[in-house]
């Protein structure tokens, strides 16, 4: 029973990723890339193979809550007002929403609602603080930001990935865990140790 779930599950998640490929384009490769990145981030920090599914499960599937956001705010080539805003936001609950009916993916949703949590308490929807956010959702947000940054999107240019890199060490410690800021520092740089999460923290 547990194998067939497993299968379910990844079925499900091609069909879900075929879907936001097709209605969000312009964000193609975007969570393929937040993944592969969130893997690398986590081998270094010592995760599982079950974990590594979990996770890889998670960054594939973070946005697809946007699925349910009009596609005219998704695609607005412009700054978005605050009631555009707050439809974005709810994304990370319609994401959960898509995972619930299935079993196998219920260990992954955490992080997909808890990706734009804040280290500092500051993020959405539960306004988590430090650890009390989910180890996996807290390597997705730094992964996620990353990545976003360094793409275009419709409304600005790619940026450097040397300034990418400036901006997220300098949300360490307010916007992110600075352990995984550290540790994506290093994957990206491919130079030095990584930092691991302390091994109880661990998946």
């Amino acid at each position: 029973m547990r194998e067939h779930e497993e299968r379910q599950a990844d079925r499900l998640v091609r069909v879900y990723t075929r879907l936001m490929r097709r209605r969000i384009p312009e964000e193609c490769g975007h969570a393929a890339r937040v993944s592969a990145l969130a893997e690398r981030i986590a081998a270094a920090m010592g995760f599982t193979a079950p974990a590594m599914r979990r996770l890889r499960r998670a960054g594939l599937l973070h946005d697809v809550g946007k699925l349910n956001v009009r596609l005219a705010v998704i695609t607005k080539p412009a700054l978005l007002n605050d009631a555009e805003y707050a439809e974005v936001r709810r994304h990370v609950v319609y994401g959960t929403l898509w995972m619930l009916p299935v079993p196998a993916l219920l260990p992954s949703m955490p992080a997909v609602l808890c990706h734009h949590e804040c280290w500092d308490g500051t993020g959405y929807p539960l306004r988590l603080v430090g650890r009390a956010i989910p180890l996996m959702a807290r390597i997705l947000a730094v992964a996620d930001v990353f990545d976003a940054l360094t793409n275009d999107r419709v409304y600005r240019p790619a940026i450097p990935v040397g300034e990418v890199l400036a901006i997220i060490a300098e949300g360490a410690g307010t916007l992110f865990d600075p352990a995984i800021v550290a540790l994506l520092l290093r994957t990206v740089a491919g130079s030095g140790d990584a930092v691991a999460e302390p091994s109880a923290a661990r998946p």
